[in-house]
């Protein structure tokens, strides 16, 4: 009799143990699959969040806005913990019906040179260099000083204006002050006419290139989404100037 009570003692023992470590198991399945999904929900909301930031892009944009576009992308992708993370780089290609300026180098349309259908468009970093050269070419020009002939100041010194100032003058005003045709200026001769006109060519290209309006071009899923994350990875943009 005291057996059999030791034995039905041991049974209820083992299944206690079995049932408490079932129960062990079953609230570490629950936990690890709570946890799982919470992780994939975590970065299902920051695959989201991220396309948004480009979403507000998926439309016809001005020049200005690609420009701020293509910064965005530059830095996304410069990123350290970015190039680490193992997310793929975004990129952006925008093709040019024609040049800008038919006699200048920047903002050229690009022809396909081989069989990479890419030779035809500006990545990011294209663009942004072409943007850069640009402006530079106007910074530099633009603070050119040419002396007045006749005029002086209160000082008694002979007036001098800079190539903006003087390219922003009414008529009448420059022929008051009377300046000089030719000016040198860091060891280079400019002649006035010449590059007051040079400046407003670059001012020109400068200000329609801002203001040209560009198509968004519809890419298919696979083309504009990353499988892997589902992040937005390609954006492009056709654009003509009228």
């Amino acid at each position: 009799m005291e057996n059999a009570s030791r034995a039905i003692v041991m049974a209820g023992s083992m299944l206690m143990a079995i049932i408490v470590v079932s129960l062990v198991v079953l609230v570490f399945n629950n936990f690890s699959s709570f946890k799982a999904s919470e992780e994939g929900l975590s970065e299902a909301e920051k695959t989201v969040e991220f396309n948004k930031q480009y979403d507000v892009y998926e439309r016809n944009v001005y020049g200005t806005d690609l420009f701020s576009l293509a910064n965005k992308i530059i830095s996304y992708n410069n990123q350290e913990e970015i190039k680490e993370s193992g997310y793929e780089q975004m990129h952006l290609k925008i093709k040019l019906e024609q040049d800008l300026n038919d006699t200048e180098k920047y903002f050229k349309k690009k022809n396909q040179i081989s069989a990479d259908a890419h030779d035809e468009y500006y990545n990011e970093s294209e663009w942004i260099a072409n943007y850069n050269f640009l402006e530079d070419k106007i910074n530099k020009i633009s603070k050119i000083p040419f002396e007045s002939k006749s005029v002086k100041d209160e000082k008694g010194n002979y007036i001098t204006k800079t190539v903006k100032e003087i390219a922003n003058m009414r008529t009448i005003d420059k022929e008051k002050l009377d300046f000089k045709d030719i000016t040198i200026y860091k060891g280079v001769t400019y002649k006035l006419d010449e590059i007051v006109n040079q400046y407003n060519i670059y001012k020109s290209d400068f200000t329609k290139i801002k203001e040209t309006a560009f198509k968004y071009i519809v890419l298919d899923d696979n083309n504009h989404y990353s499988k892997a994350t589902g992040r937005i990875i390609n954006m492009e943009y056709y654009g003509k100037f009228k």
